[in-house]
């Protein structure tokens, strides 16, 4: 018979109180009814029966750990002893012994968490299985499937014997706890019993304990493969632990849109998505695969507050991420409307500088009439389009345009005495965007000038009023946010 080593038993010890430590409040699972005499089927603990390919298994690694704390963990380690990855190592392993990739994931969870960890170091992966005198990740998965297939192969004998009524003790380090008799129903529980620091059946205040620590009797070991392979593999199994709280939940303003960020959630089965919320509103749920979202067309000078949960698929919901509040700060110009009643021309300005030289040093020649429309300024452009303007000495007026193709013709066919560009004056949008309004433009033919107004009852009064020699409807111009 095999026989269990001390010093396997004592490090099996130092993970189960760790693992009794991380799950005790954190994890809650209802598993289906637990017996000790037949812990998994023969046919679950066999590669040929119960088969988990290669990418199943890395797309398994990414679930439990979406990213890696410290960079590389079980999903991206690479076994530096042969270049191959751990979903390689144990797919390998598994069709080398026909041992399950199903059962040694859950084994290797049971033995040091190391699914699960995401920042695990070195000597976790060289120490992954708990398997004595074995040394780097490789080596540790072929003898801990080993271990399991010599027993299933009959190359060893189980330590407790399969059929008949044996004595299995609730905790070997103690002597005064009890060794109630089992009858293990198969060669796939006696191979788990067999294996290195599994000795030991759960007793009732373990199992009642869930993930939690039972008494100075109780043993965590078995108990916790079960669970591992239980909520993982086992489809009967009810899960009623919610995924872990999305993290670092970022946000960032650009114009009226904001960007939103956040670090996944990880669950004991599977996170199936995230819901986004604002203002205490549902806004967008997200599939598993997403931790940003843009959140388009915010308003000017309001703040916005979201947080992010996550969802399993039995249907538990995790606890709210942190709350961020975003403000999205007004970064447009106002655009004031000059008029001169001596030229009989507008000059339309978002230099606050050359209104208040105007209004200031030339009074009569431009009287203000006011803020008439805001745009987003020329630093701020990234979502519109530059509004060129001209100016005309010899008419002594201004062009505004932001249509490319109007821009360089004027450029190319006038002259500078006729038409002289000056410049980028401000930004606009050529199509609709939430919260602007069509910015309206005139022409008079008889006065040789533009009128822009964004005021309706002023579009009506000039289109029913003036016969299109004064001034002739030419459309919209452009798309700009109203002046309050």
């Amino acid at each position: 018979m095999v026989k269990i080593k001390t010093t396997s038993i004592s490090a099996h010890i130092i993970v189960t109180a760790l693992l009794v430590t991380l799950f005790s409040t954190a994890h809650l699972y209802a598993y289906s009814t637990f017996n000790a005499a037949n812990i998994i089927s023969d046919n679950q603990i066999l590669n040929a029966q119960s088969p988990y390919p290669q990418q199943q298994i890395q797309d398994f690694l990414t679930a439990r750990v979406p990213n890696c704390a410290v960079g590389t963990c079980l999903k991206n380690y690479t076994d530096p002893a042969n270049g191959q990855s751990s979903a390689q190592i144990i797919a390998t392993a598994a069709t080398t012994y026909n041992i399950s990739p199903k059962v040694l994931l859950a084994l290797l969870e049971t033995e040091t968490l190391l699914v699960t960890n995401n920042s695990p170091t070195q000597s976790n992966f060289d120490n992954a299985f708990g398997v004595p005198g074995s040394a780097g990740f490789t080596a540790q998965t072929n003898q801990a499937a080993k271990k399991l297939a010599d027993v299933m192969t009959g190359l060893q004998s189980p330590l407790y014997p399969v059929g008949a009524p044996t004595a299995v003790p609730y905790k070997l380090s103690n002597g005064s706890c009890p060794s109630p008799q089992i009858t293990i129903a198969n060669l796939a529980t006696a191979s788990l019993y067999s294996y290195p620091g599994l000795g030991e059946q759960p007793n009732p205040a373990a199992i009642a304990a869930n993930y939690g620590a039972g008494d100075s009797c109780s043993s965590y070991g078995i108990r916790n493969f079960f669970i591992h392979y239980d909520q993982w593999f086992n489809p009967s199994a009810t899960d009623i632990t919610p995924p872990t709280a999305p993290y670092n939940l970022t946000a960032s303003a650009q114009q009226t849109n904001g960007s939103i960020s956040f670090q996944p959630s990880t669950d004991n089965v599977n996170v199936t998505g995230y819901s986004l919320y604002r203002n205490g509103i549902l806004l967008v749920n997200l599939p598993s695969t997403s931790t940003s979202y843009t959140d388009t067309g915010l308003s000017y000078g309001s703040t916005y507050s979201y947080y992010v949960v996550a969802h399993d698929a039995a249907g538990n919901t995790s606890q709210n991420s942190n709350t961020i509040n975003l403000p999205i700060g007004d970064t447009r110009v106002t655009v004031f409307r000059l008029y001169s009643p001596l030229v009989k021309r507008h000059l339309y300005s978002a230099d606050a500088y050359e209104v208040s030289y105007l209004s200031n040093n030339m009074a009569g020649i431009w009287n203000s009439e006011g803020a008439s429309f805001k745009v987003k300024s020329v630093a701020n452009c990234q979502t519109g389009q530059s509004v060129y303007r001209f100016y005309s000495q010899a008419i002594q007026t201004h062009l505004y345009t932001i249509d490319e193709n109007e821009k360089n013709y004027i450029s190319s066919n006038f002259p500078p005495s006729i038409w002289s560009y000056e410049g980028v004056s401000y930004c606009a949008d050529t199509v609709q965007a939430p919260g602007t309004l069509p910015l309206y433009r005139f022409y008079s033919q008889t006065l040789k000038t533009h009128l822009y107004t964004l005021d309706e009852n002023e579009k009506s009064y000039i289109m029913n009023n003036f016969p299109k020699e004064i001034w002739g409807y030419e459309g919209i111009a452009y798309y700009v946010f109203p002046a309050i």
